[in-house]
This record gives C-alpha cells, structure tokens and sequence, in this order.
C-alpha cells in the first residue's frame, strides 16, 4: 500500500467533510480530531504529518485517502458527472458545473510539472 502523503489536497480539502470522512475509520492511526490544533493552517499541517508517518492508519483508510484525491480532481469529477449522466442523474445545475469547471482550470494553472506540491496520481490505488 502507498502512503498517502499529497499536501495539496491537505490543504484545500473542505475541513468539515474530510473530518465527517476520518470519523467513517474508526481506529484508524489514532487520528483524534479534537487534539488537533484550533488554527486551520495548523490542523492541516497536523494532518499531513499524521500522514507522512502513515505506518500506523489502516490500509482501508489509506486506499480510501487515495479515492477520495483522485475524486476530487478534475479526472474523478469528470468520470463523476459521466457516469451521472449515463444513467440521467443531474449532480449540478449546467451553470454549476460550469463555473466549477472554470475554477479546475484555474487551479491546476498554478502548478508546474516541476512544482513539489503538484505530485499527484491519476488513478487511485487498489
């Protein structure tokens, strides 16, 4: 199993959600969300430390981790909102989707192939 250590994804992952995630892995590392810091920059630096010494989260966590980043791109959102639209489910409104679209341009214009922070996988392990 690879470790999942991508600090860009610790660093723009909607706090709320990613800790309802942790909360799905019970026993997971020991990652106890009300010992992490207050500070937001903080708790996402806390976050990726736990991660960098991944040995102790479980291998469904991390296989999970990784899912979830590849989902959060611009490749799983787009596999997303094809295979909602093969079986006719709306995800977002046209206007939504556009505008999000936009915004993935826009972030993934920041970074360099030569960019440390720009490490990423197009698939998720298995």
């Amino acid at each position: 199993m690879r470790k999942f250590v991508c600090r860009e994804f610790i660093k723009t992952v909607d706090l709320d959600l990613f800790r309802t995630f942790l909360e799905t892995f019970p026993g997971s590392g020991g990652i106890a969300w009300s010992r992490l810091p207050e500070d937001e920059k903080e708790k996402r630096e806390a976050l990726f430390e736990i991660f960098q010494r991944s040995e102790d989260l479980t291998d469904d966590l991390q296989d999970s981790l990784h899912c979830a980043k590849y989902l959060a791109g611009a490749a799983g959102a787009s596999k997303l909102l094809e295979l909602a639209e093969k079986f006719g489910v709306d995800l977002v409104p046209p206007a939504e989707a556009l505008k999000i679209a936009r915004s993935w341009t826009r972030a993934r214009s920041r970074f360099t192939p030569t960019s440390t922070t720009a490490r990423s996988s197009t698939a998720p392990s298995t």
